[in-house]
């Protein structure tokens, strides 16, 4: 006999189905086998040293650097890290998200006024796959998002978040990744910063 559940959580304005693993029971044995659950990953920003990094304007650059274990970070079901890319394990329909935050600060309102007409005035956000299988090299973007700059006239320190979050037909070994337009700014805290996805 199979037994399972299921639940439903709200995801921004979707709501999407989440299954728990199904249970075999065998009733010669008089126990039970769990299957493989589905297929999900949360990938947690580390601390990094940004001191040697050097951002270009127009450019994108991937993260690298991700926790994928320990704390709240995960794989399970098939998926796996791969080079700061999960990897996904079977065909299927799976919810893809991320939150990547920002934070630009300046020690003097002159300097806040001079990055401030120098630098880019939107930070973007792109949520990819690569697999042989795609055009240009492989690599294919899912989504975008990007955040203006809005200066407060007496803040030295702003935060800007980005959330993404849709649902994708992926195949087996796509590579799921984020690029941002500036890797500098990205704030370092793994609860700020992260993404993830689940089979559903």
């Amino acid at each position: 006999m199979r037994t399972g559940r299921s639940m439903f959580a709200a995801l921004g304005t979707r709501t999407v189905r989440l299954h728990w693993p199904q249970v075999v029971k065998d009733p010669s044995a008089g126990g039970s086998v769990s299957t493989l659950p589905r297929p999900a990953a949360h990938f947690m920003m580390p601390r990094i040293n940004k001191s040697t990094i050097k951002n270009v304007r127009g450019r994108q650059y991937e993260i690298e650097e991700w926790l994928y274990q320990g704390d709240m970070a995960f794989t399970t079901g098939g998926a796996y890290h791969q080079h700061g890319r999960i990897v996904v394990p079977t065909d299927g329909f799976y919810y893809v998200y991320s939150q990547i935050s920002f934070l630009e600060t300046t020690h003097r309102y002159a300097d806040r006024d001079r990055r401030y007409r120098d630098g880019s005035p939107s930070l973007s956000v792109y949520l990819y796959r690569y697999n042989m299988l795609y055009t240009k090299g492989g690599e294919e973007k899912l989504a975008q998002n990007s955040i203006t700059k809005c200066w407060g006239q007496r803040k030295l320190i702003e935060e800007y978040t980005s959330s993404l979050g849709a649902v994708f037909f992926l195949r087996q070994k796509d590579e799921i990744f984020i690029k941002v337009s500036n890797l500098t700014l990205i704030l370092d805290d793994p609860k700020s910063t992260y993404f993830g996805f689940f089979k559903i």
